[in-house]
């Protein structure tokens, strides 16, 4: 179904989409989209709903819903997985050609990306109830030509940095330190101009 962003309304419904679909993610162009099934990542049509292909992916060990986005003009699909990693799909051909690890393993539920001048962006984000989540940043860079060789592709994802929730956590605790010193200062400087004016209403000099 589509939703008016504006109002709520219901602009159109169809009904011929998978049955179970946990997540799903259009295309640049609108005309394709990838749903989260209980079997994995598919390519549907969207016009005709109408299933394209189902990419290549090792059964699904937990039923939970997991993220993927398209990159790269669209020829590049990026998805998390419940095996430690988020993987790189080619569109046309639907098998993996690179994994992303997640270092702390499990699974790998949240998938974002961006374009950026110098290339492309993709953040990783794990998803465990026993410990923190970190969110792994990776980059593609450009394989100088001279480098690389028929069979390897001319970009390459690298892992740019991690941005762990206990840094969040200790930046969080410095703003508030700092915002505590500098109105405890404030306060201090207030009352001495409060106290210095009243003695001088007092005792002009």
């Amino acid at each position: 179904a589509s939703i008016d962003s504006r109002t709520g309304n219901i602009l159109w419904r169809k009904g011929d989409a998978p049955k179970i679909m946990g997540s799903v993610t259009l295309d640049d162009a609108c005309s394709h989209f990838i749903a989260c099934t209980p079997q994995g990542f598919e390519l549907w049509d969207l016009e005709n709903m109408a299933r394209i292909k189902k990419f290549e992916q090792l059964p699904v060990l937990l039923s939970m819903p997991k993220h993927a986005c398209f990159s790269e003009q669209n020829t590049k699909v990026i998805g998390g997985t419940d095996r430690g990693c988020a993987e790189v799909y080619h569109v046309a051909t639907g098998r993996v050609e690179q994994s992303l690890p997640y270092y702390l393993g499990g699974l790998v539920q949240s998938v974002a990306s961006c374009i950026r001048p110098e290339g492309y962006l993709v953040a990783v984000a794990g998803s465990n109830g026993h410990q923190p989540c970190d969110v792994i940043l990776w980059y593609k860079t450009k394989i100088p030509a001279k480098v690389a060789t028929s069979s390897q592709d001319s970009w390459t994802w690298n892992c740019s940095f991690q941005v762990r929730k206990k840094h969040v956590t200790w930046t969080a605790y410095t703003v508030l330190v700092v915002l505590v010193i500098f109105c405890y200062s404030a306060a201090l400087v207030l009352f001495n101009e409060t106290i210095s004016y009243g003695l001088n209403q007092i005792w002009p000099f």
